[in-house]
């Protein structure tokens, strides 16, 4: 195979150029993906005592919530278990006071 042959070494320079190609593209990716990974990260990582605070903020919130869930819950049976509903008045499906002394 003679080197001097200017097709052949058009031939090398595009294989060559081609394989730096794919490199160039293969690094761009790899760059991308470790990108795309760490991006979930913080710009500056909290101390274990940050976390630890954050935890117990969540868990009184939690807590918070779930004893205004079940006050608004308790609420519906003292509502439901005091209100007088007349039976003549179901079929109308309003709340009006009964007349027959009941």
């Amino acid at each position: 195979m003679n080197h001097s042959d200017p097709t052949i070494l058009t031939n090398l320079r595009t294989v060559a150029a081609t394989e730096a190609d794919v490199k160039a593209k293969d690094m761009k990716k790899a760059l991308a993906e470790s990108k795309f990974k760490n991006q979930h990260l913080w710009a500056k990582e909290p101390t274990k005592e940050q976390v630890m605070k954050r935890i117990a903020q969540w868990s009184d919130k939690i807590k918070k919530m779930e004893v205004n869930i079940k006050h608004k819950d308790d609420n519906k049976e003292v509502s439901l278990g005091t209100s007088k509903v007349c039976p003549s008045a179901l079929d109308l499906n309003q709340s009006l006071p009964c007349q027959d002394g009941s």
